[in-house]
């Protein structure tokens, strides 16, 4: 995705604006971004694009935040504590006028400043669009198996599943679809699953590792949506986060479950 990322700047700088009617907002927005000696100014500028479009977003719909903390101890009193902040915003943007942006050679930073639309139609809820989620236990040793209970009166919806290692060494990799998968091919699911589904609980398993590591705290991330959407594999964080954002915000419902793996 880094190759296209000049040529996407450029495509995005020409997006001008829809006309807007009474449920739209211009906002004025500004965003810097430091991108140090590995990274192009380029990429810089885009970096400070996308955190300033997240930011106009942020000030007409607010910003949804979800806080881990978790204290974790093995069978020798060695203990880790855990922090995990979830950021998520979501809305539409319908056009980008003005854009500026100042680079700052001798500091590796660029500033962008935009006027963005911003859709403020109010979505329709759907309280009985939701689910819950369990696993088959919070705690587990190397090499057990996981295993994904999803509870749902949904009749019809589709769901993605990804394991989440904050503390991956390869941060461009943070985020690895698990569900569906090579054997487990059909999303469209309707009420009361599992992971593994039953068709192919015996064709596959899904296997704590503690990737080296006494102590190590993952997650499982949930996301059912309304439509069927064609995730990546891999994400990092960013993407992730994009990813999500382009959703609106009743057609698509998440869950994060996190586990401690014991070496």
């Amino acid at each position: 995705m880094r190759l296209f990322i000049s040529t996407l700047f450029f495509l995005l700088l020409s997006f001008t604006a829809l006309k807007a009617d009474e449920f739209d907002k211009w906002i004025d927005v500004a965003s810097s971004y430091e991108y140090g000696k590995f990274l192009s100014a380029e990429q810089g500028c885009q970096m400070a694009f996308e955190s300033a479009k997240q930011e106009a977003i942020r000030k007409v719909h607010g910003e949804w935040i979800n806080s881990n903390e978790e204290l974790v101890c093995n069978d020798k009193s060695d203990c880790k504590y855990y922090q995990h902040i979830w950021k998520n915003i979501n809305g539409l943007i319908l056009g980008i006028e003005n854009i500026k942006r100042n680079i700052e050679s001798k500091q590796f930073s660029c500033k962008v400043s935009m006027s963005v639309l911003v859709n403020n139609s109010k979505l329709h809820p759907d309280p009985d669009f939701n689910f819950s989620a369990l696993l088959n236990q919070r705690l587990f040793k190397d090499g057990d198996k996981i295993v994904i209970n999803i509870d749902t009166q949904l009749n019809f919806y589709y769901l993605s599943v990804f394991a989440y290692d904050p503390d991956s060494k390869k941060q461009d990799i943070l985020f690895n679809k698990i569900f569906p998968n090579a054997i487990d091919t059909e999303n469209q699911c309707s009420g009361k699953i599992t992971i593994p589904t039953f068709e192919h609980e015996n064709d596959y398993s899904l296997i704590a590792r503690a990737d080296g590591m006494d102590i190590d705290v993952e997650f499982i991330v949930m996301i059912a949506t309304q439509k069927d959407i064609n995730f990546l594999k891999t994400y990092d964080y960013f993407e992730f986060n994009r990813a999500l954002s382009e959703i609106p915000a009743n057609e698509f419902r998440m869950k994060k479950l996190s586990y401690t793996v014991l070496k």
